[in-house]
Formats: structure tokens, C-alpha cells, sequence
């Protein structure tokens, strides 16, 4: 972020004084992994590092217990039979980074003053809601809770299978990327639907039968509002 200063509470009663050390750890890595350029070119943007999908072509419907463990298992072991293991590997080489080329900490100092905004000078078009990558799913349910105890009860859990289901009341709060144990696992995505706002009621649920008032499409702003204007149209919710 670019700040002096950053201040650490909760993590450490989570944690313990540990965690100081883990932050200065993983600074020291972002510092270095940021002049990586094949980093860069394979999409990353500053936090987790890429990650592979599991080619398990039944991943993504098959957690890792159970039954469905035994048929992931199957269909990887007849993949391996069918795969040529005598054919050429291609390594990939190994990329180094010049250390004097590592930034100090005093070079990022307000390195993200240019991305703060006052609230109505944001684009409100630009929407993200949450992914779940069901290959990397190792089914704790973390995501869910998190979402039913502090957002938008906007996450589903198969009572099965015990994979997440992201439903359309996301609102993109990235609380579930958050608690995830899986690097990678949650990705926020941009929405491809038309956003719905819903503050949730004891007596009505999401969907056809909540009061069109409330499921009322967030306003598409077409630019900046000017500051100082006495009346400007504002979101009733």
C-alpha cells in the first residue's frame, strides 16, 4: 500500500506475536517476486503467486472424500495408464531476479496515493463477486459460514457433496477470499449479471417473492457526480 505504518490487532489474537514476523516475511518475498516478469506475464497482480488448475476432468464435481475421492482417484490412475511417461519433458528454466534490482522499502512509500477516490467518484458499474474453483474446493466451508454470519447469505453449501455455491445475491464484499485456507481457491470475478440490491428482511427471502423495492437494480451512474451540488440523485437503499 505504501503506508509508514500498519497496524496489527486482531491477527495477532488469532495468531500470536508470530505474525509480525510472517508480515515481514512475506514482504520481503512480494518485494523480490515483483521484479519476476514471468510472474507478471502468466497474470499475477501482487498477491498469490499463479497456480495450476487440477486437470482432473471430474474435479471440479468431486471433493476430495468419500465416494467421489475414490472416483477421482480412478479416473487418475486411467489418465496416468494412457499417458506416454517415456515422451520429452520441456523444464521450465529457472528465472532469478537481480537483487540489487529489489526495491527498498522507502521506494514504495504512497505507492498507492493515485488509487484513492472520494466514494462518488468511483465507477459503480465496475462489480466483482466471488468464484469458487472446485477443483482446489477441499470442502471446509469456510467460505459459507463466513458469508451467512457476516454477509449475504449469498453462498450455498451441497449437503452432499459439500461444494460452495455462489448464488446472484453476491455483492462482491470478498469476505469468503478471505477466510479460504486455499490460495487461488476463491477468485473475484467481474459479474456478468445485473447487480440487484438486497438488505435482506426476517420475513421475505431473495427472489421473486422479496418487494421490488428492495431488489431494485442499482442505479448505473454514467459519470461522477460534481461536488458541491446541492441535490444530487442518491441511492434510496
Amino acid at each position: 500500500m505504501g503506508a509508514d505504518v500498519v497496524q496489527i490487532s486482531s491477527a495477532v489474537q488469532n495468531q500470536d506475536l508470530t505474525v509480525v514476523e510472517d508480515y515481514i516475511t512475506g514482504l520481503k518475498a512480494l518485494l523480490y517476486m515483483g521484479q519476476r516478469k514471468d510472474l507478471h506475464e502468466h497474470g499475477w497482480v501482487g498477491q498469490n503467486p499463479p497456480f495450476a488448475h487440477d486437470t482432473n476432468p471430474v474435479a471440479a464435481t468431486h471433493p476430495r472424500f468419500g465416494e467421489f475421492s475414490e472416483e477421482r482417484q480412478r479416473v487418475a490412475s486411467e489418465e496416468g495408464r494412457s499417458k506416454d511417461w517415456g515422451a520429452p519433458i520441456e523444464l521450465t528454466p529457472i528465472q532469478s531476479v537481480d537483487p540489487a534490482s529489489v526495491p527498498k522499502l522507502g521506494d514504495l512509500r504512497g505507492d498507492s496515493l493515485n488509487y484513492f477516490a472520494n466514494h462518488m467518484d468511483l465507477d459503480f458499474k465496475q462489480q466483482v463477486v466471488a468464484q469458487v474453483n472446485d477443483d482446489m474446493c477441499i470442502n471446509c466451508g469456510r467460505c459459507m459460514m463466513a458469508c451467512n454470519d457476516t454477509g449475504y447469505q449469498a453462498i450455498k453449501f451441497d449437503a452432499k457433496t459439500h461444494l460452495p455455491d455462489v448464488t446472484d445475491t453476491c455483492t462482491g464484499c470478498a469476505l469468503c477470499a478471505g477466510v479460504c485456507p486455499v490460495n487461488g481457491c476463491i477468485e473475484m470475478v467481474p459479474r456478468q449479471t445485473e447487480f440487484k440490491v438486497y438488505r435482506g428482511a426476517d420475513h421475505v427471502a431473495p427472489g421473486p417473492t422479496a418487494p421490488q423495492d428492495i431488489l431494485e437494480p442499482f442505479p448505473k451512474f454514467d459519470g461522477p457526480y460534481p461536488r458541491f451540488q446541492h441535490d444530487p440523485p442518491v441511492n434510496k437503499h
